[in-house]
């Protein structure tokens, strides 16, 4: 179909007969068929690039929602870890009795406990996701059943470092890339 349409783009120039036949005039195409072909070949050509440049925006946005909710996940695991463990035995009142005080902090204690495993199961969870940008975080989902304090910061700086390379793997028509 392009072809076609170069052919008739092009400048036809008759035979000398020809020439002589219609009084030695060469024969071309106007100005507005011209037009019209290199229009229609733009259109063809944004209609193929606008969905490649599109999936590779989303590809890209897909990877930075990845790296912030692992960053975000190694946030709330530590949030979790510093809540109230339960009320102090004076300075605060309390409308129950003793019992119900220490039935209280025994309930705070629990879920505060529960409520850090969940968000370190789910922190581990989104680091996965980006093992393949970060080799590092294999190592981190495997190594203790906790992300301590010391180590997150460290975890977040080395995250933060991977992010651009991990962007940059989803390139123009490749659909996945991993970081060497």
């Amino acid at each position: 179909m392009i072809t076609t349409m170069w052919a008739a783009a092009a400048t036809v120039s008759p035979s000398p007969t020809d020439s002589a036949a219609d009084g030695g005039a060469p024969f071309t195409l106007g100005d507005g068929i011209v037009t019209a072909i290199i229009s229609a070949a733009v259109a063809i050509i944004i209609a193929v690039l606008t969905p490649a440049l599109q999936s590779r925006q989303q590809r890209r946005d897909a990877v930075h929602a990845k790296f912030d909710a692992a960053t975000a996940a190694l946030l709330i695991v530590q949030a979790k870890r510093h809540v109230p463990n339960g009320l102090p035995e004076s300075g605060l009142s309390y409308p129950g009795n003793g019992d119900q005080r220490s039935d209280y902090n025994r309930t705070t204690v629990e879920r505060g406990v529960t409520d850090f495993l969940e968000a370190t199961g789910s922190a581990k969870a989104a680091l996965a996701e980006i093992a393949q940008y970060v080799p590092q975080a294999r190592h981190w989902v495997t190594l203790t059943w906790e992300i301590t304090e010391d180590d997150e910061q460290a975890m977040r700086d080395t995250i933060e470092q991977a992010r651009p390379a991990a962007v940059k793997t989803e390139r123009f028509l490749r659909t996945r890339g991993t970081v060497k």
